[in-house]
């Protein structure tokens, strides 16, 4: 491959150490199989240049996940913004008022996320230079945070509706107040309807 492209490395065994680091720690490979299957040393460039990977693990535990049993990670939050046909009746009469979050509290936050990221991908259709990989990710991470923010605020209300944060706006709303008084209803149906399903069921199924 080197010898087609007119490549002169000597090290050629590094062309695929970025890859081959981040594969082995998606497939659930420790820190100490990774440098052991690449040959590297304790004192080397592993973490700093190679291991680019997220750590699961820890972010899993961070948020109170048992890191031991990755199958039972699950957001009941996320039900907030989505529907399907197979939920109970109860299920159903929540998540069709709210589907999606209300489209003013979403275009509230960060409304300059879209138009930023079209300039950008005009930008870098000019030249090849500047392509921005990691701004265009951090943009696409702005535009899924919409909904993310929009949920667990909506929950964090209803919990604790005197909190600063929702003296202000979106969180003024009426759209967002009446988002978060049907978000507990229907998270607590989407925890208690999960539970009856799993009941007969093996826990690591479950």
């Amino acid at each position: 491959m080197h010898k087609e492209n007119n490549i002169n490395i000597t090290k050629s065994m590094h062309t695929g150490c970025c890859y081959g680091a981040m594969n082995l720690h998606v497939h659930g490979a420790t820190v100490g199989g990774t440098k052991a299957l690449g040959g590297w040393n304790e004192s080397g460039s592993f973490r700093n240049c190679y291991d680019h990977a997220f750590p699961i693990n820890g972010l899993l535990g961070a948020a109170s996940f048992n890191v031991q049993k990755l199958e039972e990670y699950h957001l009941a939050r996320d039900e907030l913004g989505r529907s399907c046909p197979s939920q109970t009746t109860c299920i159903f009469q929540f998540s069709h008022l709210f589907s999606e979050p209300p489209t003013d509290i979403v275009g509230h936050l960060f409304p300059w996320v879209e138009v930023e990221l079209t300039v950008l991908e005009v930008r870098m259709t000019l030249s090849c230079c500047n392509r921005d990989i990691a701004l265009r990710q951090f943009l696409k991470l702005l535009q899924w945070l919409h909904v993310v923010l929009v949920q667990d605020c909506a929950l964090l209300y209803a919990w604790y509706p005197h909190c600063p944060i929702f003296h202000f706006a979106p969180f003024t709303f009426p759209s967002f107040l009446t988002f978060s008084a049907n978000a507990v209803a229907l998270v607590t149906a989407t925890e208690e309807k999960a539970q009856l399903v799993f009941h007969n069921l093996l826990e690591h199924m479950a």
